[in-house]
């Protein structure tokens, strides 16, 4: 039912829905607050309300959808904190909570993260690639603030990084390791520093790296010489 014209909201009678595995509501004009009964579909599997008018939070009874892989909740009016209940939801791989007006968010064992354009503020979690499973971050366009989590080092698997817009700092010279997978990565408008590590030279199939609006000072000759390479200085 997406990308339709339904409105008004979503009835508290959708808790008797109990088989359903796919909810896709989005791309419409629903409005007032998620309710907390849909954390009583138990075989839902995905979730998608993006593109909406909520308001207000997310129910914390959604931590209770175990079966769940891919929640889309980008540009639906939601704001306050993103429940720490989600990390229960143990087979998630896909969250999409773009374009709110979001404040926190908790890690965990996550595949597809995007957080971008929102208010989130203080640092990235120390375990925001806890497992190393972590592929797609975009937490671009927030107030974030400190170092890059060590975490981040060892997720080998990251094919595209968004960090660019926010209160970042530190001597990154060895925040970062390598990524055979990484085309993309974005850090600029940040306020860090040091040198770029010579891990980023084996970086092979990195085509876009931006680091533009920091202190970094100086860019490993070797960085250009990788395919397709291209510098953001």
């Amino acid at each position: 039912m997406t990308e339709n014209m339904f409105g008004g909201l979503i009835s508290a009678e959708i808790k008797n829905l109990s088989k359903l595995k796919h909810l896709r509501l989005g791309i419409n004009k629903l409005n007032g607050t998620i309710p907390e009964e849909i954390g009583l579909l138990s075989n839902l599997e995905l979730l998608e309300l993006h593109e909406t008018s909520f308001q207000g939070p997310i129910p914390s009874s959604i931590g209770n959808l175990h079966a769940l892989q891919r929640l889309n909740l980008a540009n639906a009016g939601l704001n306050s904190s993103i429940p720490e209940e989600i990390g229960f939801c143990t087979n998630l791989t896909y969250i999409e909570f773009s374009t709110n007006s979001l404040t926190d968010f908790s890690p965990s064992l996550l595949r597809n993260v995007s957080f971008a354009s929102n208010n989130f503020s203080g640092k990235l979690p120390s375990g925001i690639c806890k497992g190393g499973n972590l592929i797609y971050l975009a937490a671009n366009e927030n107030k974030l603030v400190g170092q890059i989590p060590e975490s981040l080092r060892n997720c080998t698997g990251l094919n595209r990084v968004r960090l660019e817009k926010n209160l970042l700092e530190g001597d990154i010279t060895n925040a970062f390791g390598i990524y055979p997978s990484l085309d993309y990565i974005d850090l600029g408008d940040n306020m860090l520093s040091g040198v770029l590590s010579t891990d980023w030279g084996q970086c092979k199939n990195l085509s876009d790296f931006r680091i533009s609006g920091n202190m970094i000072s100086i860019m490993p000759e070797y960085l250009g010489h990788s395919e397709g390479g291209r510098k953001d200085k």
